[in-house]
């Protein structure tokens, strides 16, 4: 059986053979008030090879017009890697636009020092490693997922939790 993952003419992303049944790694969680939490699990062996981005996820998505309050990534297995960096972005639906949107859109260039066992690093506006769309970014033009971008050298270990708060315009 063949591999093969395509976009099909409705825009949604058909995937065949061992990719199919693959469990989703991302969730939103039920909220009151304004603010909109999402959590996605990941792993160093979900990441490409530094400096090609990887979709971590393909069935959640941030929706259009959505303001990202701020990005927590909280770390359950350190992070080993020499001098590597991770950036977390989003991407729209069809996998390839990236228009308003980019690799370091949710945080840019995270150093692996900082990704130890139990740290929780709060990315927002003023903090290190902020996103060009955290803040007074703007909002999302279009639906998006989560992907990473691995910087300097591959990581050989290490797996998060990031959730990304947002409000609804």
């Amino acid at each position: 059986m063949t591999n093969t993952n395509w976009t099909n003419q409705d825009g949604l992303f058909i995937r065949f053979g061992d990719k199919e049944g693959v469990p989703a790694k991302y969730g939103e969680y039920k909220t009151f008030g304004p603010t909109r939490l999402v959590e996605a699990k990941i792993d160093f062996s979900d990441f490409a090879a530094f400096g090609t981005r990887a979709i971590l996820s393909n069935e959640g998505e941030i929706p259009k017009g959505a303001h990202i309050e701020k990005i927590e990534v909280e770390v359950e297995t350190a992070f080993v890697g020499a001098t590597a960096t991770l950036s977390l972005g989003l991407i729209g639906l069809d996998r390839v636009t990236l228009t308003g949107l980019s690799d370091t859109a949710l945080a840019a260039a995270i150093t692996v020092a900082t990704l130890t066992l139990g740290s929780i690093t709060t990315i927002q506006v003023g903090a290190s490693f902020v996103g060009t769309l955290v803040g007074a970014g703007g909002n999302l033009p279009v639906p998006a997922l989560l992907t990473a971008l691995v910087g300097t050298a591959n990581f050989s270990a290490g797996s998060a939790k990031v959730r990304i708060f947002y409000t609804q315009n």
